[in-house]
């Protein structure tokens, strides 16, 4: 099964005193068969962006980019397929779905992934197959 891992997926797996039932599902996975989105990336470099300079924001930085270099040739951008998968997956979903959620699961879409994410309520109505790590066995 191949896993596109969402940004509170990685995020947990940043924290010193995240779940660890996140952090063993994640650990469980073969690396080969773990993505994650060029979107994810992003809103990643957008969180720490908004910190003020201190040691947490450094360490946070140093971490997403050894995760970004861990991720490599796996990091999934966004191209004309999955736009256009994108644009019928928002098409059919709640007004009130995130932009960057529906995209993360046309993307899935596109490439057969599994969306593993906590925000199960943000990606209803995609077509997706989730998977919760926070819940799920």
């Amino acid at each position: 099964m191949r896993v596109l891992l969402d940004t509170c997926v990685i995020s947990e797996t940043l924290r010193p005193k995240g779940a660890q039932r996140v952090k063993d599902r994640v650990r469980g996975l073969t690396s080969r068969d773990t993505f994650i989105s060029a979107l994810t990336l992003g809103e990643l470099v957008h969180g720490i962006a908004r910190l003020d300079p201190s040691p947490r924001k450094d360490t946070l930085e140093r971490l997403v980019l050894e995760m970004e270099q861990h991720f490599d040739d796996r990091i999934v951008d966004v191209d004309a397929e999955t736009a256009r998968i994108w644009g019928e997956v928002r098409a059919r979903v709640a007004r009130t779905t995130p932009p960057i959620d529906t995209l993360i699961a046309a993307t899935a879409l596109r490439h057969g992934f599994h969306v593993m994410t906590r925000n199960v309520k943000d990606f209803e109505g995609t077509g997706a197959l989730l998977i919760n790590p926070w819940v799920d066995a």
